[in-house]
């Protein structure tokens, strides 16, 4: 494995349990038992050119998934279990969750916004225009996830005949946001239809 993502990994380990052991004194962490497969240190892992920045900021979500750099990557990564960062019999390692792994160019336009309960969002447009966000516990955590990302080139800004960025405007992230929530409240509505009464 790449020693500057096992080192990220280490440190994304660290900031979850802190977060954890946090948010338990706070009144309880969230029990989620769904995502993406489990995958062990030592799981072959591309190099790259461009090695991450050691002194980089780690943005944590409010749901645990940490964003780690990786060369000009950015992984999705949170802990196996839902006690803290190390588990197995290999003199504490990390067995992570590895989720979403971001490329340059995945994203047309990126902002920080405040959300609600008092969190703060990463507000993404992917390169059709859908609405993607994360959602963060502090400001700080938000920058940091959108400073990762725009200097990796995850966020690529369409730009004018000039070469000058165009950043989206706040009509078309208000609008993506709207389809967004329109699709997940339709999904959410249960199903009027018996099991085999859809067409064909």
């Amino acid at each position: 494995m790449n020693r500057s993502l096992f080192t990220a990994l280490v440190a994304a380990a660290a900031v979850a349990l802190l977060g954890l052991l946090l948010r338990r004194m706070a009144g309880g962490a969230r029990d989620d038992t769904t995502g993406p497969p489990l995958l062990e240190p030592g799981d072959d892992s591309p190099d790259y050119d461009e090695e991450p920045d050691d002194g980089e900021v780690i943005g944590v979500t409010s749901d645990g998934w940490q964003f780690v750099p990786d060369g000009r990557l950015v992984r999705l990564v949170r802990p196996a279990d839902a006690e803290g960062a190390w588990s197995g019999d290999d003199g504490g390692s990390p067995r992570v969750r590895i989720g979403e792994t971001l490329s340059p160019g995945d994203f047309t336009g990126a902002r920080v916004k405040r959300g609600a309960e008092n969190t703060w969002r990463v507000e993404a447009l992917g390169r059709d225009g859908e609405f993607q966000p994360f959602t963060f516990e502090s400001a700080e955590a938000a920058n940091a996830a959108l400073e990762m990302l725009e200097r990796r080139d995850i966020v690529r800004l369409a730009r004018d005949e000039e070469g000058r960025p165009l950043p989206p405007s706040a009509e078309a992230f208000d609008e993506a946001r709207r389809r967004h929530e329109e699709t997940e409240r339709e999904l959410a509505m249960p199903g009027d239809e018996e099991p085999g009464d859809g067409p064909g």
